[in-house]
């Protein structure tokens, strides 16, 4: 489809630009932003003949309506999940087992388990002490 088979239409309402500024650029109303969004929106309209028929910039029409576009849409609301928390136990140093004593005795490797008596320890730190 061309433009020209496009429909085209032209601002009648009263006064499109509600002032000029000292630098040429012009400021337009209201009412007529609001069309221009309100005509874009139609599938049979050209943004860049609606732009050129109402001797806007192309460019600015499309900034316009994007800028609409950002400032109508709905917020995202984020869905909050269920969360279950279970105690767990607290981090540090791994548990050792009661009574566990390993001790190296020139070379030896010695591993006690358990309930561990005293009397049991001095018989084989002495089997193990070196000999003078």
């Amino acid at each position: 489809m061309t433009n020209s088979e496009r429909n085209q239409i032209e601002w009648e309402r009263g006064q499109s630009v509600a002032r000029v500024q000292s630098n040429g650029r012009r400021r337009y109303t209201p009412e007529f932003k609001a069309w221009m969004i309100e005509q874009c929106r139609r599938t049979d309209v050209s943004l860049a003949g609606l732009a050129l028929t109402n001797s806007l910039n192309a460019n600015m029409l499309r900034k316009l309506v994007v800028k609409h576009k950002i400032a109508t849409a709905s917020p995202i609301h984020a869905q909050l999940l269920p969360v279950r928390v279970t105690p767990t136990r607290a981090e540090g140093p791994p548990e050792r087992e009661v009574g566990f004593i390993e001790v190296e005795i020139g070379g030896a490797r010695v591993k006690l388990h358990g309930q561990v008596q005293a009397e049991q320890q001095r018989m084989v730190f002495a089997a193990l002490a070196p000999r003078a």
